[in-house]
């Protein structure tokens, strides 16, 4: 570690990386004329920070338009805003598995088998089921995301 020109410690970066740790309360300029305080964010949230994305008025540095992404987006952002599609069919499939597992179970139970054979396959359902549910609670985060940075 080496002493900071601001008189911090300099662990290389790491501070950063320490989990749990808060992030201080500090009003951001957001690109829709408002502030926004992460530290009151609920949840998680995927913030992209850049240098520059232009100011009005100003000229660009030198080869910054040969930047990808060097006004404000990358190919891989707009991948992630133009995800919606993606979201619908993942909903959709959650809806199949739901239909799924209910017509698995209601077969178990029409089937004859054995009690203890019938609470063992319900319960590998149920697994079954809490995954495809946790696709679904995924799709919803995302698009939470989505909708909060349009």
């Amino acid at each position: 570690m080496s002493a900071h020109p601001r008189g911090l410690v300099d662990d290389d970066g790491a501070r950063h990386l320490q989990r749990g740790r808060r992030m201080p309360d500090i009003e951001l300029p957001t690109t829709a004329g408002r502030t926004v305080s992460l530290a009151r964010l609920a949840g998680r949230s995927i913030v992209y920070c850049y240098p520059w994305t232009g100011r009005p008025g100003e000229p660009n540095p030198p080869g910054w338009d040969d930047i990808p992404g060097a006004h404000g987006s990358t190919p891989q952002l707009e991948g992630f805003r133009d995800s919606r599609k993606q979201l619908a069919a993942l909903r959709q499939l959650e809806d199949e598995g739901d239909r799924l597992e209910r017509e698995a179970v209601a077969e178990l139970f029409r089937s004859g088998q054995d009690p203890l054979t019938v609470i063992r396959w319900k319960d590998i359902h149920a697994q079954l089921e809490d995954a495809v549910d946790a696709c679904e609670t995924a799709a919803d985060v995302l698009e939470g995301i989505l909708v909060k940075n349009r």
